[in-house]
């Protein structure tokens, strides 16, 4: 699914909290026929504006909504040029210790950044999981033999990542698999 956020909210300035407040709630009502675990492609193509106080009030809300299990959705912001948006974005993530996966241009992009913080393990895991594709903590700890990280750490990564919707998952057995939002997912540094 794809929501055009300009055309969607009749909106080219993204600022403050008040309107980051009502733009949530509309955001949700429109996500109210997507399926579970779907990925929703947030297009900010056209944006004049976008701030701290907005990303705060409407981002943020809408990841922590979308880690609900009954909800279970995943975001990645498309469209998002301008350097300076990425900046906020970058700041209002650090501060709130969440990331945000940002693709490289529009919503049929395979490709994404992460912006916002993770910790060396989660990066370590991230990449494993992107260049395996679909993978269990278990097929993990036998494909790095040579580290010292066990099944249950990396399970708690991969259960860490998810949780930052980072990775979907599913289960198969009595095993969690997991797998990139997007193919191809790197860290912005």
């Amino acid at each position: 699914m794809e929501i055009q956020l300009t055309r969607f909210l009749c909106e080219t300035r993204f600022q403050g909290q008040p309107m980051g407040t009502r733009h949530f709630a509309k955001v949700c009502e429109a996500l109210s026929s997507a399926d579970q675990g779907e990925t929703i492609h947030l297009d900010f193509g056209g944006a004049e504006v976008l701030t701290g106080s907005w990303i705060s009030a409407m981002l943020i809300q809408l990841l922590r909504w979308a880690a609900n299990p009954e909800i279970e959705l995943f975001f990645v912001l498309c469209n998002i040029q301008d350097n300076d948006f990425i900046d906020e974005l970058g700041y209002v993530a650090n501060h709130a210790r969440v990331v945000f996966l940002v693709a490289s241009g529009n919503a049929s992009s395979a490709s994404a950044i992460v912006v916002g913080p993770l910790e060396p393990g989660q990066r370590e895991t991230l990449s494993a999981v992107v260049k395996a594709g679909q993978v269990t903590g278990a097929e993990l700890e036998r494909l790095y033999s040579a580290s010292s990280v066990k099944a249950t750490a990396w399970n708690n990564r991969l259960k860490d990542l998810h949780n930052k919707r980072l990775l979907k998952r599913n289960k198969l057995g009595r095993e969690q698999v997991y797998r990139p939002v997007v193919p191809e997912i790197s860290c912005d540094g």
